[in-house]
């Protein structure tokens, strides 16, 4: 149990609980009270006195004085991620200045290789994969034409083309060696004059060897260096086979040599190659049904529209933009093991668990330290539960951790940690996820509150989204860590995307385009009645139905300028203005902050008429990263230097940017 604290004396108020509260481990009303935090007692003893002080600052435990300290609170949200990182098994608040050394050593050496998945992530390695035939000749030219110009789009892009690679295929009919093959190089010149002698010509009937080309692809000797490796394939006919076409086809059943789809698709997977097609006619819809079976996926998303030959550059460049945004979206510097989704059926509401431990493997569970079992099994089901669902779940207790938004930068100077408020809170939870990000999983839920504290009163509920690691940490105090680190992220991310609406609005004379602000959080710690921890989440409003959830940038160096995940119905001009308004806030909150962080990987819904004020419409955005050169702040998102200088390489100032007088990325 924690040392007695003494009360605050200015503002008093009667307990709610008057002369029931007794003021000792038989208290019955544990789950309400905030200052009740052990299961021997109240931590004011006899000071108590059937009082409580207004002031709700959050007081740690004996063990949790991390909470306070940013180097050992940054310590065990490492830790909860891997615990091998925990040195000589010592706890975050026990550990020594050597401890505390030896895990930023650690730490230290997880991020180094965390960059070098970042820079092979940005080192494109491209591959055409060509018909080659007579009717194909223009697109061959065009890409020779225009390989250059997509190398300079990669550039500004924060990619690098390093790596150029070309397979062409005829038929069958042209004999055994119909491909012509240009191995990976990295000078442009050798590609184009390759790609400048071949003929186009041959072939026999419609379909022609789609299969083999794209095999003899897949064999290639890919670079090591390189995890953007990029197949883009243009052709206008489908491979041989009545499943690709029905018409006249010499290989109805398929070429004897052919390779299965499936395997097709399963080497193309265990290579880490992004398959997309240019689409040139109509002839290859079957092709792309039975290409998406095969992979396991819609390949939709992969498909570009090529008819014009003129958009063949643009979309080359699109997709391995695309793959390197894929390829660092779960890039961090700790290991990242991915949860394991259950094939079993979602839970019906008679299935509730009543004790309220939530779902497959959910609450209450942790690993132990030294223990194979660290992924969170689940069942994901996306279904919006019904009101009555919801009720009939149980209700769960505990308190809510919050942090006050800071007035400037002092915390980072002084090197503390932001304040922590707490209050009593119940919620309810789904038994089962309905989403599920790179580290976290999203389940439905309601916030429960009565007024004046009566337990008897009808309460209020509100829906909500709660928020859990994927990843099971080897103790409550780990787990507890990470969720602060979040927390104060997005609460330095609210303070900035305020201040920065505040700024441009006095430097426009005028409301900005657009109104932005981040998503409230808070961090709920559900207790056992014992006041043990029994599962730790984080909550955020839960927004209308019909609302998407889009990415604008990343926390590196991409920006979603097309629009990547946006409902068509969106217009582009709009969209461009809307990155435009909030790259710029990036580029603000580097120099508002004196150069000491730069909010990035910017995420979120546009809310308007969620709110009564009426105006500009409102960006609500959550999940942020914040990058500092600050090695014990703001988590694993933190991209340090790395995650700076790569926004600035990509970044030109626009109009919001010369309007609040922002230096240029140069500077």
């Amino acid at each position: 149990m924690a040392a007695a604290a003494t009360p605050r004396t200015p503002e008093k108020v009667m307990c709610r609980y008057g002369k029931e509260c007794r003021k000792m481990a038989t208290c019955t009303f544990p789950h309400e009270c905030p200052y009740f935090r052990t299961s021997t007692g109240c931590r004011f003893g006899e000071k108590c006195r059937n009082v409580h002080p207004a002031d709700t600052s959050y007081r740690p435990e004996v063990g949790e004085e991390y909470l306070a300290d940013p180097d050992r609170l940054a310590y065990a949200a490492a830790a909860a991620d891997d615990p091998s990182l925990l040195v000589d098994g010592v706890s975050p608040s026990a550990a020594s200045p050597s401890h505390l050394a030896a895990a930023k050593e650690r730490v230290n050496a997880r991020f180094d290789r965390a960059v070098k998945l970042i820079q092979a992530a940005h080192c494109v390695a491209l591959c055409f994969v060509l018909d080659t035939t007579g009717s194909m000749k223009p697109q061959m030219e065009a890409v020779k034409d225009q390989v250059t110009e997509i190398a300079k789009t990669l550039k500004t892009n924060g990619c690098d083309l390093r790596y150029l690679a070309f397979v062409g295929y005829k038929d069958w009919s042209d004999g055994d060696d119909h491909f012509e093959v240009l191995p990976f190089t990295q000078k442009s010149d050798d590609f184009v004059r390759f790609v400048g002698k071949i003929k186009a010509g041959g072939g026999g009937d419609t379909p022609e060897d789609v299969l083999g080309g794209l095999a003899c692809a897949a064999n290639l000797a890919w670079p090591e260096d390189s995890s953007c490796r990029v197949i883009f394939h243009l052709c206008d006919a489908p491979p041989h086979g009545r499943k690709f076409y029905t018409g006249s086809d010499e290989y109805p059943e398929g070429h004897p040599k052919d390779m299965p789809v499936e395997q097709l698709f399963r080497l193309l997977a265990s290579r880490d190659i992004t398959y997309f097609f240019g689409e040139l006619n109509e002839m290859c819809g079957k092709m792309k049904e039975v290409f998406s079976a095969a992979a396991g996926r819609d390949i939709s998303e992969m498909v570009f529209n090529n008819r014009a030959l003129a958009s063949i550059g643009p979309t080359v460049a699109a997709a391995a933009r695309r793959t390197a945004t894929s390829r660092t979206a779960h890039i961090r510097a700790a290991p990242v093991r991915p949860a394991s989704p259950s094939r079993a059926k979602p839970v019906e509401v008679g299935d509730i668990d009543l004790r309220g431990a939530g779902g497959p493997g959910s609450g209450g569970t942790y690993a132990p330290a030294d223990g194979p079992e660290l992924q969170r099994k689940y069942v994901m089901d996306e279904a919006r539960p019904s009101d009555a669902f919801l009720d009939a779940l149980p209700e769960l207790r505990g308190m809510t951790l919050d942090m006050d938004i800071p007035e400037n930068f002092d915390f980072l100077r002084l090197n503390k940690t932001l304040a922590l408020t707490t209050k009593a809170t119940s919620v309810r939870v789904a038994p089962n996820p309905f989403a599920s990000g790179s580290i976290r999983l999203a389940y439905y839920g309601r916030s429960i509150f009565r007024k004046g504290g009566d337990m008897k009163a009808k309460p209020d509920e509100e829906d909500i989204v709660l928020k859990e690691y994927m990843t099971l940490s080897s103790s409550p105090q780990l787990d507890l860590a990470r969720y602060i680190v979040d927390l104060e992220t997005q609460t330095v991310a609210a303070m900035l995307a305020f201040s920065y609406h505040k700024a441009l609005a006095k430097a426009l004379k005028r409301d900005p385009p657009f109104r932005v602000k981040y998503l409230k959080t808070h961090v709920v710690a559900l207790l056992d009645p014992g006041r043990r921890y029994k599962r730790i989440m984080s909550t955020e409003k839960l927004f209308r139905d019909g609302m998407t959830m889009v990415k604008y940038t990343n926390n590196y160096n991409a920006v979603n300028w097309d629009g990547i995940g946006v409902p068509a119905s969106v217009d582009r001009a709009t969209w461009h203005k809307k990155v435009e308004f909030l790259v710029a806030l990036s580029h603000f909150s580097w120099e508002f902050s004196e150069q000491q962080l730069l909010v990035a990987d910017l995420q979120g819904i546009e809310a308007k008429g969620e709110h009564k004020q009426q105006g500009p419409p409102l960006i609500v955005l959550t999940d942020p990263a914040v990058h500092c050169m600050h090695e014990n702040r703001f988590g694993v998102t933190n991209l340090r230097k790395i995650g700076i200088i790569g926004f600035f390489q990509t970044h030109k100032c626009n109009e919001f940017c010369r309007a609040l007088g922002l230096q240029g990325s140069e500077a």
